[in-house]
């Protein structure tokens, strides 16, 4: 099914996979970003040297946030007709990029924020789809120190 935006989100059903964040919300000079990145796909006909190997957050919000209004949200409505509700499963980017989108978070603020992994994060949402609440599933000090170990992954690859 066609969907907007571009890129990997496109292509499944709210299981997106994104591109490691270059290390902020933007790119860093040099890197190429945006309209270039292929998808998976597209990358069969290229030259792999014509392939991106990173992607800025701002990126990710940017395929991110179509998919959200286009795929996830009448999903959402039409599970919560129901009573019931939808699962995002996602790589922490995308997770990060919907977060920031739903939460209002600040570009200087989004890159402090880490997704910790195997650990749900439920979103209670109201009608016009304002965050109601949002927590962490499970103990809130193992959420914590998972969400501290993903940011210490970034430290080994500096």
């Amino acid at each position: 099914m066609d969907r907007p935006g571009s890129g990997r989100l496109d292509r499944g059903e709210h299981h997106a996979v994104g591109q490691p964040a270059a290390g902020g919300f933007v790119p860093r000079e040099g890197e190429v970003v945006g309209d270039d990145l292929a998808s998976p796909a597209e990358e069969d006909d290229l030259d792999p040297g014509d392939v991106p190997r990173t992607e800025c957050l701002a990126d990710v919000v940017r395929r991110a946030v179509p998919y959200w209004e286009s795929a996830i949200v009448p999903d959402l409505r039409a599970a919560a007709a129901k009573g019931g509700g939808v699962l995002v499963a996602a790589h922490g980017n995308s997770i990060r990029a919907l977060r920031k989108h739903l939460e209002d978070i600040a570009d200087d603020a989004i890159t402090g924020l880490e997704i910790p992994t195997g650990i749900p994060y439920r979103m209670l949402l109201d009608d016009d789809l304002r965050v109601d609440s949002a927590d962490y599933l499970g103990d809130p000090e193992a959420a914590a120190a998972a969400a501290a170990a993903v940011a210490q992954q970034g430290d080994l690859l500096a």
